[in-house]
């Protein structure tokens, strides 16, 4: 209701409850997309670069 306007005098709350709003929402995303998303990047680049370097200590 804050970010809507609703309530006495809401010209000066209006905009921080839109940005607490919007932090909370890209603070969600983040949490639950892009970190997972991210390290299992890293894991599976670190599985690679495993086997480039396992592949090359083992050729003659």
């Amino acid at each position: 209701p804050l970010a809507l306007g609703w309530g006495a005098d809401p010209s000066f709350r209006s905009p921080m409850a839109v940005a607490v709003i919007g932090g909370l929402v890209t603070s969600t995303l983040l949490s639950l997309l892009v970190v997972p998303a991210v390290f299992t990047y890293i894991d599976d680049a670190q599985i690679l670069l495993g086997q480039a370097v396992a592949d090359t200590k083992t050729s003659p």
